[in-house]
């Protein structure tokens, strides 16, 4: 489907509820999940917006906005947010009447809008992946092709085309200027935006199988240390110093595909997975280390400081759903929110 729909929302201690999910769709959310909302269709991405009211320490009363696409990526910059489109489009809305005080959804307007991603015979095909800094904004696609984009006048500044013959599936920054791709064949790819080579400076292989990398999740205060979810339930921790061609660990493989992976933004031991299966996993340092999830390389001699490499890993569900789970985001504030195919958007106010 080439249109994207987005539905606009606010949450917040003090603001009500919105009403609980229509329809006689079998989910029971536990108490954890506080709001529900039913969008009308398969949400495929949720984003919480970047509104300039979050301070270093989570605050549980302070509201804060998200968007739900109903297919598409999303990006989130401080005033705006991109989508992508299964036609390659790239579309940018700049968020308009932010007001805290009231109760009123944020609203937002078209700034720009111009199809990117299209194969060498000049046909459109699906942009798979953006990924948004404060200066510009990177998409991917199935053409194998890199774009970068300006967030202040939306001219592409920078192009790689047709420089993976294997489909894009995901990319992240990794710094101000590299990137991190993931593609069809499993492979993440570290690339630098300023090289003129137009060459990735990285490839990390994933080794169990040729499943592709879904997702990509860069710790918030060590860009190097990347955690890959795979489509076949098995997710890698890399560093991407040195030139170690194995991942520092992985996890055992979930029940279904990884669909997103994130590291939480203040506490950055524990992070959160959603799967095709259904599930949201909260993985957190272990309280006994014969109870690892986590499988180490031995031969690794690392010096990162992550508390689940020392004490090793456990999880525990946070919702489970007979319907596949497409998206999920954390934000400072402590709050989760995730989507999927029932078309039913659940939020925590507490994770």
């Amino acid at each position: 489907m080439a249109n994207s729909r987005t539905f606009m929302s606010r949450t917040g201690m003090s603001s009500r509820l919105m009403g609980r999910s229509r329809g006689n769709i079998p989910e029971n959310p536990p108490q954890k999940f506080r709001i529900s909302t039913q969008v009308g269709k398969k949400i495929s991405k949720v984003r919480w917006l970047k509104t300039g009211n979050v301070g270093v320490i989570p605050e549980p009363f302070v509201p804060e906005y998200f968007i739900v696409g109903s297919w598409g990526e999303l990006g989130i910059g401080s005033d705006a947010f991109a989508l992508t489109t299964s036609s390659g489009a790239v579309s940018i809305f700049k968020l308009t009447d932010v007001d805290h005080n009231e109760t009123n959804p944020t609203s937002f307007q078209l700034s720009y809008s111009k199809q990117l991603h299209s194969i060498r015979e000049k046909k459109s095909c699906p942009a798979t992946g953006i990924a948004t800094s404060e200066k510009s904004m990177v998409t991917v696609g199935e053409d194998g092709s890199i774009y970068e984009l300006s967030m202040n006048t939306f001219e592409i500044i920078n192009s790689f085309e047709f420089v993976d013959e294997l489909s894009f599936c995901c990319i992240e920054f990794t710094g101000v200027s590299s990137i991190a791709t993931g593609n069809n064949g499993g492979q993440v790819k570290v690339w630098d935006l300023r090289s003129t080579g137009k060459k990735p400076t990285r490839t990390l292989n994933h080794l169990d199988d040729l499943s592709p990398a879904i997702s990509i999740a860069p710790h918030p205060t060590q860009n190097h240390i990347l955690l890959v979810g795979y489509s076949s339930g098995g997710t890698d921790l890399w560093d991407l110093r040195g030139s170690s061609s194995e991942p520092i660990a992985n996890l055992q493989q979930q029940e279904g595909g990884v669909s997103e992976i994130s590291f939480h933004p203040v506490y950055p031991d524990n992070f959160y997975t959603c799967s095709q299966s259904g599930q949201v996993i909260h993985w957190f340092t272990a309280q006994n280390t014969s109870e690892t999830d986590l499988v180490q390389n031995n031969d690794y001699d690392t010096d990162l400081n992550l508390e689940f490499l020392k004490y090793g890993l456990s999880c525990r569900t946070l919702y489970s759903s007979p319907f596949p789970i497409n998206s999920m985001n954390l934000s400072r504030n402590n709050r989760l929110i995730c989507g999927g195919d029932s078309g039913i958007m659940f939020c925590t106010e507490k994770c």
